[in-house]
């Protein structure tokens, strides 16, 4: 009986937990990171009498936590990039919207102040109208620094948000710590416990990619995606926010041990979740932006100095600069950052040079080991290595100021550094805008030729033209000898400036110039070199003289075979940009009539190759002279019975025979002396009207030496340019004076409104607002793609956690039959301990 009332008992005890287990089940349906928990029943030991083993009842085995580990790692991955991209989408839509929006935008304010020049060129003398241009500058200037200040502040605002996730971080990790200590201090973890790590888990994945490990004795290590460890064992690491030391705006962070030992963690260590979104919306969208925002602030400011201070203002005064040095002292200084770890202590300044090659990007500067520099810009990857210093690269150069760089010490070089901020307007006076040009050109009114002159072009206000306030220095008169030769005089004082008579040509427009063997182009005057490498002795055109390089097809010793390719690619690198450009053209050369017999080898050369005549015919030398030397581009034909050769690109075509020695008559050909004799191609060289002082014009020799007039060689560079064009007469006269009381001239006004125009940034390829526009897509676009790496990534999660919820979730239909069940059974080992009851006082009642 004692059996009976034992299986009874624990059947019932047994069940109640069963039925409790099922309660709390359901209890929890909608417990967030809930997993059901399920009992395990197992049969008692039985005991051995009677030569029976007799069954002694229930027992629980174990409590289960219906879980599936891989789901719920997969789920803890997607959770990261949801939220990173959430963090990153939601961040950049704000920016995106503030850049955009024609309330905010830097580009509306832009088109404003372009307006308000084109207003203001329309009646240079109308203070007004220049009223509002200073006006308009300086809103211009305020939502530059709007924009800027909003951007910065959406710095400290991540800044702050990094600082709570750190906080949040280090509390979870510490959490985790805790529960591993219980959960490895129990025989059977608590599956409760067990869910509360699993949700610190997914709530630390929500903060930072993370991976976990389960050990043997029942915790969990957990690392960032790269392996850095945050909870090892029994022991948690701190992860500390710290300033950076590169760029004092953003943060850096440390790992902290139990020690208080720490180490700086790579940027590339901290990723997903909410936190890696806002690092990926500083690392590519707030710090670009500011970057970007700087160099569209540095490229106004120096490009409209640059022209501003070519013109004249209102009191004839040249023109000042319009807004800030992009060059200030204390930009300089602070556009270059020392590395904490450096050995030395140099000094450097960081100057703008060219804003058209400015990007963006920041570059670390980095001092070789043995000797020399590298330059390697952060966000493209690329290096540069040079040697001394000051080095000039992607539009700004660095000059050491001080101090010496020990070998391995780096420096951050930001060169668009707090350029926005600075960006401001230099003038309060309507008087001094510079809408006008200094120089006034003139044709005397009673020139008989059909002759003018242009309105001229200013260069360079730091010239000695401009030297003395409100005057030319000196003034110009060209006077015409004839109608072919002119001669310039002091238009002041009548002293000649050069005597002439000074060849007048009308603008050259492609003007063939054959290539003889010393270059020449035309006749050169004594002493003149040939076309070289290091720039003496070169070709000079308008004054500039022509540097060839190797990979110009010319030797970097002086080269008297240079072809006409290789002299067109030399003058096109160095003036296409001033109006001059040249190109090779096709040479003939007619070796005439050919009495048919056998060359033999060495007799007859074209370019250095032998020619044979093996067969002793027209046809067959033809053959072999197409057959040598049609891969290099010179070939040879028949015209009217003649054999003529060309060379389609331009090349040189030379004729020589290396078997005799000086000169020679070669009878199979009609033609004369041909040994050495070289029969270059042509150079087309073409002009654009309107560049130089006479029109264009070729000389050779030492640059010092030769003017703007070939063969003159006195400098004659007054820091502005212009033309005269058509057929003069005898005694015509042209001047070129001071522009006093132009009141009335918009031409510098005219050069300054086509800046906005202008496709002379981001290497010539963006005008501003194309900056801007860029700027602005790139932003959208990362937004649109964050956008749509969410949407995936949610679909993802809603199939993740449909899969976790049929493994791990609550079903209250089958809890509620599995509460229907353990309550009949139950209540059947209830009615069996009363039968045993039963059974029991029937047996006393017997027995008495």
């Amino acid at each position: 009986m004692t059996d009976i009332f034992n299986i009874a008992a624990t059947g019932l005890l047994n069940f109640q937990r069963a039925i409790s287990t099922t309660s709390h089940n359901i209890s929890n349906s909608t417990t967030e990171g809930y997993s059901k928990q399920q009992v395990v029943l197992g049969t008692k030991d039985p005991d051995f009498g009677g030569g029976f083993f007799l069954g002694t009842g229930v027992r629980i085995n174990d409590i289960d936590r219906v879980v599936d580990d891989i789901i719920n790692g997969q789920i803890q991955t997607n959770i990261s990039l949801i939220r990173e991209n959430q963090q990153f989408f939601n961040e950049t839509t704000k920016v995106d919207s503030l850049l955009s929006d024609s309330a905010t935008s830097v580009s509306a304010t832009m088109d404003e102040f372009f307006s308000a020049l084109q207003v203001a060129n329309a009646d240079p003398s109308n203070v007004t109208s220049r009223e509002t241009l200073l006006r308009q500058t300086q809103a211009m200037v305020d939502r530059f620094h709007a924009v800027d200040r909003q951007l910065n502040t959406e710095i400290s605002i991540t800044n702050s948000s990094l600082n709570s996730f750190v906080s949040e971080i280090n509390a979870i990790s510490e959490s985790i710590l805790s529960i591993n200590q219980v959960i490895t201090s129990q025989v059977n973890p608590s599956p409760d416990s067990l869910d509360h790590r699993d949700r610190l888990i997914k709530d630390l994945a929500e903060i930072v990619s993370i991976r976990t490990l389960e050990q043997d004795n029942g915790s969990v290590s957990v690392t960032l995606s790269n392996g850095v460890s945050l909870v090892s064992g029994m022991s948690v690491n701190r992860i500390e926010a710290v300033t950076s030391e590169s760029d004092s705006r953003i943060l850096d962070f440390r790992l902290v041990n139990a020690s208080g030992q720490s180490q700086l963690l790579d940027s590339s260590v901290v990723t997903g979740g909410q936190m890696g979104g806002l690092i990926r919306f500083r690392d590519e969208i707030i710090v670009p932006a500011i970057n970007d925002l700087g160099r569209l602030a540095l490229s106004i400011g120096d490009t409209f100095n640059q022209q501003h201070r070519l013109g004249m203002d209102l009191g004839d005064r040249i023109g000042q600069d319009y807004f800030n040095d992009v060059n200030d002292p204390n930009l300089v200084a602070n556009r270059i950052f020392a590395d904490s770890d450096n050995d030395g202590a140099a000094t450097f300044d960081v100057e703008i040079t060219t804003v058209a090659d400015l990007t963006a990007n920041e570059y670390v500067l980095t001092a070789l080991p043995s000797a020399g520099y590298t330059l390697e810009n952060v966000q493209t990857g690329s290096v540069v290595s040079f040697g001394s210093f000051p080095f000039t690269y992607d539009g700004f150069s660095i000059t050491q100021t001080g101090g010496t760089m020990a070998a391995g010490d780096s420096y951050i070089i930001n060169p668009t550094n707090n350029a926005t901020n600075a960006f401001s307007a230099q003038l309060n006076d309507v008087n001094s805008i510079a809408l006008g040009m200094p120089i006034r050109t003139a044709a005397d009114g009673n020139n008989a030729g059909t002759a003018t002159i242009s309105t001229g072009e200013v260069l360079d206000t730091t010239n000695a033209s401009f030297s003395i306030p409100q005057q030319l220095n000196p003034p110009y008169r060209v006077e015409f000898l004839d109608e072919s030769n002119y001669r310039i005089l002091n238009d002041a004082s009548g002293a000649v400036i050069q005597a002439g008579p000074v060849a007048y040509n009308s603008a050259i427009v492609n003007e063939v110039f054959p290539i003889p063997a010393i270059n020449s182009i035309p006749a050169q005057t004594a002493g003149v070199g040939t076309l070289t490498a290091n720039g003496v002795g070169d070709l000079i055109i308008n004054g500039i003289p022509i540097i060839a390089a190797a990979a110009d097809g010319v030797s970097p010793a002086a080269d008297s075979a240079a072809s006409a390719i290789a002299i067109a690619n030399a003058i096109n690198n160095t003036t296409t940009t001033h109006g001059v450009t040249a190109r090779a053209v096709t040479n003939e050369v007619n070796l005439g009539t050919y009495t048919p017999g056998t060359l033999v080898a060495g007799e007859f050369q074209i370019n250095g190759v032998n020619i044979i005549d093996a067969s002793g015919t027209q046809t067959g030398l033809l053959s072999s002279i197409n057959a040598s030397l049609g891969a290099t581009g010179v070939s040879a034909a028949l015209d009217n019975g003649e054999i003529v050769l060309t060379a389609v690109d331009g090349r040189n075509i030379q004729l020589s025979s290396a078997a005799v020695v000086g000169t020679a008559n070669f009878t199979n050909f009609n033609i004369g002396i041909i040994n050495s004799e070289v029969n270059r191609a042509a150079v087309v060289v073409s002009d654009d009207p309107g560049f130089g002082l006479g029109n264009m014009t070729i000389a050779g020799g030492n640059p010092a030496s030769v003017g703007l007039v070939a063969g003159v060689t006195n400098q004659i560079d007054p820091g502005y340019r212009m033309s005269i064009s058509g057929v003069p007469a005898r005694d015509d006269v042209f001047t070129v004076g001071y522009n006093n009381g132009g009141v009335s001239d918009n031409r510098n006004g005219a050069a300054l409104a086509g800046i906005q125009s202008s496709n002379i940034f981001n290497g010539g390829a963006s005008t501003l607002n194309g900056l801007y526009s860029s700027m602005v897509i790139s932003i959208g676009t990362k937004a649109y793609q964050a956008e749509l790496n969410e949407q995936t990534a949610n679909a993802l999660q809603a199939n993740l956690e449909s899969r976790r919820e049929e493994v791990s979730g609550v079903n209250l239909d089958e809890e509620a039959a599995d509460l229907l069940r353990y309550e009949q059974i139950y209540q059947a080992n209830a009615r069996v301990l009363q039968t045993a009851d039963q059974m029991l006082s029937y047996l006393f009642n017997a027995l008495g």
